[in-house]
């Protein structure tokens, strides 16, 4: 199975909160240049090292992409903590890339 690229906004934020670690290979896979805003996946540290080994293995992204990838450490399971988190950290790119513009 292979993702369809997809090109975003450079103001866009994608991303990926599926319960499958290899799910959310396919939507980073997707995020074509220009580049996002924000690409990010919610998992472990364990989950997310594993997948960025993954994904430069199979070179699905390049170096440049790979190390944009977010990934977000939540403790809480509940929906609204989780949803607070990611924004929090979309916003908190946003105005890292702001301050650079």
């Amino acid at each position: 199975m292979t993702a369809r690229p997809h090109h975003c906004h450079y103001r866009a934020a994608v991303v990926a909160l599926t319960q499958g670690p290899r799910l959310d290979d396919f939507t980073l896979e997707a995020v074509q240049p220009p580049p996002a805003l924000y690409i990010g996946a919610m998992a472990s540290i364990r989950t997310s090292q594993g997948r960025l080994d993954r994904l430069r293995r199979l070179g699905k992204i390049d170096r440049q992409r790979l190390v944009r990838i977010h990934a977000r450490v939540v403790d809480s399971k509940t929906p609204a903590y989780i949803a607070l988190a990611v924004l929090a950290d979309v916003n908190r790119v946003s105005n890292i890339s702001k301050a650079v513009l």
